[in-house]
């Protein structure tokens, strides 16, 4: 392409600005408006340019006059014309010149390649100004994984109130939903064993598993408080009778669950292994659930009551005396 580069301080001589010259440069190589042809109901733009083979003729361009304040001055007195590659077209993003690199991920997932060109990249010194940032289906990824993990933190928050509104205590709507954040101990342990890596489907299934985790717990504990409050038990017969009464239940839950996932995770069909982090996150979440469900959280609420029966026995004594 033929490319002409102003030389700034021979420009200020010549009282000529940027804008101006190129203005100029443009209207005889591309062509003006000088008005419009009229003829027979038709209407005609009419554009004013030079010579077409001239513009092409790196010869002839540096001779074009331009008007300055000493008169008409040939365009060479000022830049450089010469012949040079270049792009086809400028993309600019943010106001800023970019390059485009494109490729396709197969028999792989979007996760998966963001990670290799990121390793790709680490190692590549860039000059001064230049930066390379991921785009497409990552960029799209990364913001999806950011609109997910605030969904999955307003599920957990609504969680929460809603159990502390049933069962009338913050206590315990923190103690269940605490089994949330645990189950994940089994998440990883199941995605590790699969193969699977960290996608959108598995924050899908993070959310999802939100619902199904407090059950476990919500289960044990409105049993535990139905034996402590009517049948007047300490606390830690109650959770140990609930446990040992809600066991099959749980273990009834949980396989069903868990099995109901298993064609999921076979990832058969189109598009079944992208789904499959959905399934694998579930059956390890849900796993370690009820395990949470019948020894982390009858802990803390033994040790609980425990702690507020030992207070007010002591209270009841130092009254008598």
């Amino acid at each position: 392409e033929l490319q002409i580069l102003p030389v700034r301080w021979r420009l200020s001589q010549f009282g000529i600005n940027m804008t101006t010259l190129s203005q100029v440069v443009y209207g005889y190589l591309v062509g003006m408006d000088a008005g419009k042809f009229r003829q027979d109901g038709y209407e005609y733009d009419i554009k004013a340019r030079i010579n077409p083979e001239h513009a092409k003729d790196i010869f002839k361009v540096p001779e074009l006059p331009i008007m300055t304040e000493y008169g008409l001055v040939p365009l060479k007195e000022f830049s450089e014309v010469q012949w040079r590659d270049g792009p086809t077209e400028i993309v600019r993003k943010d106001r800023r010149k970019a390059v485009t690199v494109e490729a396709d991920a197969r028999y792989i997932t979007v996760g998966e390649a963001t990670e290799n060109a990121r390793r790709a990249i680490e190692g590549i010194e860039l000059p001064p100004g230049y930066e390379i940032q991921l785009g497409g289906d990552a960029e799209f990824m990364a913001e999806n994984f950011a609109e997910l993990g605030q969904a999955l933190l307003i599920a957990i928050v609504l969680t929460f109130i809603i159990v502390a509104a049933i069962l009338e205590s913050w206590f315990f709507a923190f103690v269940i939903t605490l089994s949330v954040p645990l189950a994940a101990l089994g998440v990883i342990p199941a995605m590790l064993m699969s193969g699977v890596s960290i996608s959108l489907f598995a924050l899908i299934g993070l959310i999802m598993l939100v619902g199904l985790v407090v059950n476990n717990a919500i289960v044990v504990i409105d049993y535990a408080e139905v034996r402590r409050v009517e049948e007047g038990e300490p606390g830690s017969i109650a959770i140990e009778k609930a446990c040992a009464i809600r066991l099959r239940t749980l273990f009834m839950a949980i396989s069903t669950a868990v099995i109901s996932m298993v064609p999921l995770a076979a990832g058969t069909g189109d598009g079944g292994s992208f789904r499959q982090p959905i399934a694998f996150v579930a059956i390890g979440g849900l796993i370690a659930g009820g395990i949470i469900a019948l020894l982390v959280i009858p802990a803390i609420y033994s040790l609980y009551w425990g702690f507020k029966e030992r207070r007010a026995a002591r209270r009841a004594a130092a009254g008598q005396l």
